[in-house]
């Protein structure tokens, strides 16, 4: 190996973080492009009812922005423009966090940034004092259930009769994707980490 000593290996470049941020007013326009483009992976599983289903104006998620629901996340530094690439939406009702929507554009997935945007809304909502975050998701779905699981989360029909998530409970009863739906939950510890060393 000419030029290169023996037995040493080029250093590995770091890897750039994704960065997650509050939604600003700019962002509204890109959203309903991205809940699009991920809604139409659920047509690889039969569900064509998810990627058909009406999708939140420019407006609306202009309305979304200003209220403070919407965490972004821009491709990592050096890939991209800063245009978003991926959303959460989230509720606080109560004092209780529940994550409605997380989407990522299909051209970044499996990148890390779904993962970077939960970690955001957990630690979001463990500064305001959240004893946990909640969620519905499609159950046999691989990219769902089973991807919430690996990030702490855990299968609680309980949530579904918590008051303050009555609003959640209607929706889910109004929509029937034809897959079965399961409510989890995150308990959060010290620091936004999840309790019982999850």
């Amino acid at each position: 190996m000419e030029g290169r000593a023996a037995g040493v290996t080029a250093p590995v470049p770091p890897v750039p973080s994704p960065v997650v941020r509050p939604a600003h007013p700019g962002d509204a326009r890109y959203l309903p492009e991205i809940e699009v483009a991920a809604g139409e992976r659920f047509r690889e599983v039969g569900l064509d009812a998810v990627a058909d289903d009406d999708v939140e104006s420019v407006a609306d998620f202009a309305a979304l922005v200003a209220a403070e629901r919407i965490w972004v996340v821009d491709p990592p530094e050096g890939d991209g423009d800063g245009v978003p690439v991926g959303y959460a939406l989230v509720s606080d009702v109560g004092g209780h966090v529940h994550l409605d929507q997380l989407s990522v554009h299909p051209s970044h997935q499996g990148r890390g940034l779904g993962a970077a945007l939960v970690e955001a809304v957990v630690r979001w909502a463990a500064d305001r004092g959240a004893p946990s975050v909640t969620l519905t998701t499609f159950r046999d779905v691989p990219w769902n259930r089973p991807w919430y699981e690996r990030r702490g989360f855990v299968v609680d029909p309980s949530a579904s009769a918590d008051p303050d998530l009555a609003h959640v409970a209607a929706w889910e009863a109004a929509h029937d994707f034809g897959s079965p739906r399961v409510w989890m939950r995150r308990t959060l510890g010290p620091a936004g980490g999840s309790a019982g060393g999850q």
